[in-house]
Formats: C-alpha cells, structure tokens, sequence
C-alpha cells in the first residue's frame, strides 16, 4: 500500500477522512482516488466507495447520502469521461492484472460550483454484474478557478476480471432522477487476459481496450495498453470492420471498413456510416510469416500472427434516429424542466402566501388601532368650557367620601371669560349638594365608563376601591 502525507487544514477534516479511510480498509471497499490538476494549489481531496447490485440504486444511496439523491435540483453531467487502460504488474510477481484509471471532468458550466462529487456505475456485461463506485469531493467547493486548471478525478479501478466488456456510466452529484436523459456520460471497455506471465507467448498476448460511440459527431475513439516492453512490439494494427451476418456465432461475417498502422496508443474513425461494428487491436509484426526473427513467437517458438482484441458491438444508429433521440431528450428535458419550474412555483407559493397574509392582517390591525384612537380622542376631546373649581366643603353632618360634588346648573355658562370665573368663585354654599351614587348611576362604577368619563386618570383609582380620593377626579360633563 501505498502512504501518502495529507495536509488537512481543520482537525474536523482530518477526522472525517481518517474515519472514513479506516471504515473503508474494514470494509476493503475503497478505491483509489486523487485530483490530477494543471495547478496543485487546486487540487481536492476525494474518497471512492464500492456498492454492488441492489446498493447501487438510488434508494438505497439516498439512505447513505441523503443529501446527494432525490434532490430538486442538480449539477450539469461530467464534462467528460475517460478510460485509460492498464496492465499493470503485482508486487514484481511477474504477473499483469487489467484495469482502467477512470478519469471524471466536472462540468464546464456554473453548475460546477454545485458539484459534491460523482457516481460512477460498471457492469461486466457477460455476467450482468453491477458495482458502483461513489465518489465523494471531502476538502473543496469546485469553482472556475478548478475549471480552468483542467481539474479531474482519477479513479483506479485494478484488477478487473479478464476477457470481459464493460460498460462504464458515470453522474454529477447530487444525481438526477433515473428517468432523466442525457445527464450521464457513457464509455465502453475490453479487458486483456488477467494475470497474465511474462514468460507467457508473445503472440497470445492481447490487450486493453476503451471506447467511446459518439453517435451524435459520428466517430468511434479507441485507447489501449502497450505490449510489455519485453516482446519489442512498437507498432499496432487497429481494424474498424462492419458486421454483414451471423453476429455473435462463430461464423460472424464481418467487411473491413478501415484498417491503419500506428505507434501511438490510440485512434480515432471519423465519418462513421450507419450500422453493426467491432474494433479490432493487434500486435504488429512484419516477420510473422517468417521462420525466425518474428516476434509474434508461440509457445513452441514457431512464428505466427498475434492475437486480436476484439471489442463487443458497436451500435451506429441512422442520422434520423440520432435527430429523434436528441429530440426526445430535448423535450423530456424541457418536460421535466417544467415540472421542476411547477414544484418550485407551488413551494414559493406555499412559502410567501402565509408572509403575506400575515402582513395583510398586521396591516389591519394597525389601522383597527388607528381608527379606535381617533375615534376615543375625538369622544374626549373636551368641549370648549372652562371647568369650575371644585371647592371643599367641610360639612361634619354630610361628611361622606363616597358622595359626588355637584354644582347647580343655574350659574354655568356656555361661554366663559374671566368674569364669569370670577362670579363662579363666589357662588353661595347653598347651591353645592352632595348627591350619592343611585341606582340609576351605578353603571358609573363600571371599569369601562370610569375610562371614558376620566379626563384624567390615575392608575391607582379603581372601582369600588374606598381609598380613592374622589376630589382628585375630574369628570367629562
């Protein structure tokens, strides 16, 4: 195993990749992931896990990863996906084992700042067996600057089983929903013989192969593996052939389309027409009809032709079809658009309408309020008459705090100036009585007419209460 010396700026990080690392060595369900980046400054820190079957469907990851499945929204899909194939020897056990470091670009468009990192599925298709693989961004919120430093992720998928075709499909995270189109990226793979011995035939040697079908732009990619350094080869034939008849039987009948001679380990067939193909990968060697000095030897040392690598299938829709399907997807798209646009408006709807309800009825009653304070200051505003002086009258016989002051009448005015005050202040004894509360005025007693008669009111008056100084009161007439 290989150790590596991480800085973590927070001890919570630190932490959270410590637990995580340790459940997966439990588990040996880990792969090995790392950034690869133009500047290390934006490099992340990720983590892989595999699932298998049934765990890798969305409602068993919604309970692993709550917040990355079943969302409203998500990110555009990877930019990109890549295989890259590998053979790669076992602690110098002279044994190859095939595989693929599966290299995921995030999108290019501002939905990257929503990333949290990427689900990637492979299925060996002889057996139908599905893992997963969920890889998780743990240090970073991806941005342009990320963008623009071509960052990607880099996941080792080593060993794999040999001789199989796998089919590689990888999302953005959070992911859509599985009825969306067009949110994945898809890529194809051949693996070579597994474990395979250096002291092993030259000419049985095969390689790894990945592919990408791009139906739309019409062209079929190919990346492969090298021989081993040991069997000198440096040049490879790469076949494009079109099955005629008998797909799948040994009596398959395949034109050849485009045949060419590389160095390099890759190619591309452009202009590809309509139909069934395979793409073949083979060793080559210009001596291998020769009796010595081939390199193509079998076992028993004589010269033969090495060995092809022949991929599954390949499916070249019609051009009709291809507009139809990018049709299809485009409306569904724009359906489901729609659809999230409807939730979003129902939710929005849901949220604003009780704030402005609640408004409507705040403003109400602030002008309840308004309207009951003009209406009671124009009910006490005094009218415009000047209030005689209350007089105590010392009167032992009629010596009753609860009797109310009262003046005739007779001496008021409906205009006063200061001669009518004047004349007021020497009004005769004999013209103040005291009336006692009635029956008929008992309402007075009332909480609610004390307010209203009350010019002005003291707090510690309260009816009933006979330690009210009645003489301090002034009454509304």
């Amino acid at each position: 195993m290989d150790w590596r010396i991480f800085y973590f700026k927070d001890m919570q990080t630190y932490w959270f990749v410590f637990i995580v690392s340790f459940m997966c060595i439990q588990n040996q369900n880990c792969l090995p992931c790392q950034s690869d980046q133009d500047n290390s400054d934006y490099a992340v820190n990720c983590t892989a896990t595999i699932f298998a079957e049934e765990n890798c469907s969305d409602s068993f990851l919604s309970g692993q990863y709550g917040d990355l499945y079943e969302q409203l929204y998500w990110p555009a899909k990877p930019d990109d996906l890549t295989l890259k194939p590998i053979q790669l020897e076992y602690k110098n056990t002279n044994l190859l084992y095939p595989g693929f470091l599966v290299e995921i670009k995030p999108p290019r468009s501002v939905s990257i700042k929503d990333v949290k990192g990427f689900q990637l599925n492979y299925k060996e298709e002889e057996k139908n067996v599905k893992k997963c693989a969920i890889i998780i961004l743990s240090n970073a919120s991806l941005d342009h600057n990320h963008r623009e430093n071509s960052l990607k992720v880099v996941v080792k998928l080593w060993p794999l089983n040999g001789g199989k075709n796998f089919l590689f499909t990888a999302w953005s995270l959070p992911k859509p929903p599985v009825d969306e189109l067009d949110e994945n990226q898809t890529r194809y793979g051949k693996t070579g013989k597994y474990k395979w011995s250096l002291t092993d035939a030259p000419a049985d040697w095969v390689t790894t192969i990945s592919y990408h079908n791009d139906v739309k732009n019409r062209y079929i990619r190919i990346w492969f593996v090298h021989a081993p350094d040991e069997y000198s080869f440096s040049e490879y034939m790469v076949t494009l052939e079109m099955i005629i008849s008998g797909e799948d039987t040994s009596k398959e009948h395949r034109d050849v389309i485009e045949e060419y001679k590389i160095s390099k380990l890759n190619y591309t067939f452009l202009n590809v027409k309509q139909g069934r193909y395979r793409v073949f990968v083979q060793a080559y060697d210009d001596k291998w009809d020769s009796l010595n000095g081939c390199k193509c030897k079998s076992s028993g040392g004589g010269c033969f032709q090495c060995v092809k690598t022949m991929t599954a299938v390949i499916v070249v829709p019609r051009s009709e079809d291809v507009v139809m399907t990018s049709e299809l997807q485009s409306s569904t798209s724009t359906n489901s658009q729609s659809q999230k646009t409807t939730v979003e408006t129902d939710q929005t709807v849901n949220y604003v309408l009780p704030s402005i309800l609640g408004f409507v009825a705040f403003l109400l009653v602030i002008v309840i309020v308004i309207g009951c304070y003009l209406l009671h200051r124009d009910r006490d505003q005094p009218k415009y008459q000047t209030e005689l002086p209350v007089h105590t009258i010392n009167n032992n016989s009629n010596n009753n705090s609860n009797n109310f002051l009262t003046i005739n009448d007779g001496y008021t005015s409906s205009k006063y100036d200061e001669t009518s005050v004047e004349s007021a202040g020497t009004l005769n004894r004999n013209d103040i009585e005291f009336v006692p509360p009635t029956e008929d005025r008992s309402e007075d007693l009332s909480l609610g007419n004390l307010m209203d008669q009350v010019r002005d009111f003291d707090k510690n008056f309260l009816p009933g209460n006979d330690n009210n100084d009645i003489s301090s009161l002034g009454f509304c007439q």
